[in-house]
This record gives C-alpha cells, structure tokens and sequence, in this order.
C-alpha cells in the first residue's frame, strides 16, 4: 500500500520531460533523505568550480575526524560506511571526491564536499530546482547535530525534481551538467531503480539508505522515448521490501509510457 500506516512511508513522484508530474502518491511527503542529498551537493560543488572558487584538481586531505556542525566534538566515519579508496591521511582531487560522492556514495567526499560548499549552497540548489521543502542542515554521520536536532529532509517529488533541474540545464551550464548526468549513469547501486526498469533504457540515479530508510530518484530515457524522472522514498520497511517496492514504482513508470 502507498501512503503512510503504521509507521511505513512509501512516496513516489513521476515527473514528465517537462517536469509535470503524471504520477506519484504520497509525494510531498518528507523523509529522512540519507544519501539523496549527495546529488544536490554535487550540484553546489559544480557550481562554485564555475564561479572559480576553486579548481577541480585541488587536492584535499582525508582527515581522520570531521567537526561537528552543532558542537565542539569531531566525528568518525566506522565499518561498512568507510570508503576504502579514500582512507585518512590519503588526499584526492575535488573531481574524484565529486565522482565517488555519487557512483560508490563515499562518506568521506561528501563530508568534505559539504565542507567546502556549506549546507546553505546546498539548499540554494533545492530551490533553484523547485525543491521547497527540502533541506540539508549537517552532514552524514554528525551523530552530535543530529542530536540537536538537526537533520536532512526531502520528499520524493523534491528528489526527482532535483534529477529534473539537472537535466534541464537550468542550475549548471552544459559542460558540468553533461559530466554529472555521465557520473549518475555510473552509480554502482543497480538494485532498485535500474533493476525494476526493463533494459535497454538508459539510467542514471543516485540513491540512498540507512536502517530506516531506502530512496531512488534518477532520470530514464527509454529506447526512441522522450526522458522522464522519478523520486521514490521509503521509511519504516525492511530493506528487502523496500527494493521490491522501489522496483515495482520503477516498472509501472516505464509501463505507463509504452
């Protein structure tokens, strides 16, 4: 069932090659956004390079800690959510950060990336894309700020909105964007809106999960079809149920324009 019951939020928003959304349920509603937040990040990032704020060569150094956005405490990145090709003490360009943030959903780029940029270009980008009731506050793993009460918030219709923007070259110029939509089309996750997509379409998406929460949004361009974009955002299912779902949305969108 779509919607909300007992604790389960399953949304989805489809949007049309001109943005329209056609179909979606629950879509406005907001969920922890996870790993979602990295494209409109990536977005910022490019943006600033543009205005030459910095070079995409400039290398960064991994640290070992990240301070907390909410108090005087440094965090750790541990376990399964460390990125092996980026461990401390190594350094990498801004271009590799921006790339791995999205195709193998590094922590440890994105940390620095959000660094770098600052939450508040982050959420210039949600609104230049339409996304109004998303926002980026810390970043991922700052267990200190989230315990202030900071947070990340999207919905599904904000996600795929943002895939939207991209797509359209109204947030960056044609270079960035071509070169970003390339990096979606590489995201190593391939289970849930690839996988429920009938091949031969070309896909690009950027998810993102924790234990509560699983999320898609990518666009889907369909042999001799014109393009469209999906936003599909789970809280409360077991990670399993979440794919099943996530895939189910993906193959009724592709049904709907055959």
């Amino acid at each position: 069932m779509l919607g909300q019951e007992g604790g389960v939020i399953q949304s989805y928003a489809h949007l049309s090659a001109k943005g329209r959304l056609v179909d979606g349920e629950s879509e406005s509603i907001p969920h922890y956004a996870a790993s979602l937040m990295k494209l409109p990040l990536a977005i910022a990032a490019l943006q600033r390079l543009a205005e030459g704020e910095f070079s995409i060569d400039r290398q960064l150094v991994i640290p070992a800690s990240y301070p907390s956005a909410a108090s005087d405490v440094e965090f750790t990145i541990e376990g399964d959510s460390l990125d092996a090709a980026t461990p401390p003490g190594s350094s990498s360009t801004i271009g590799m950060l921006l790339r791995r943030s999205i195709v193998v959903s590094s922590n440890e780029a994105t940390i620095l990336l959000l660094g770098l940029v600052g939450c508040e270009a982050v959420n210039r980008v949600y609104a230049q894309c339409g996304a109004d009731a998303s926002f980026v506050q810390r970043a991922v793993f700052d267990s200190a700020a989230a315990d202030a009460g900071l947070t990340n918030v999207t919905t599904a219709l904000d996600a795929a909105r943002v895939v939207w923007g991209l797509w359209s070259g109204s947030v960056l110029s044609p270079e960035p964007t071509r070169w970003l939509l390339e990096v979606l089309q590489a995201q190593e996750d391939r289970e849930l809106l690839h996988a429920g997509t009938p091949t031969g379409a070309m896909i690009g998406s950027k998810s993102g999960e924790t234990s509560a929460v699983r999320h898609d949004c990518g666009f889907v361009v369909p042999p001799g079809r014109a393009p469209y974009f999906l936003g599909v955002c789970t809280t409360g299912l077991s990670p399993a149920l979440a794919a099943e779902w996530i895939r189910n949305v993906a193959l009724r969108a592709y049904r709907r324009i055959e």
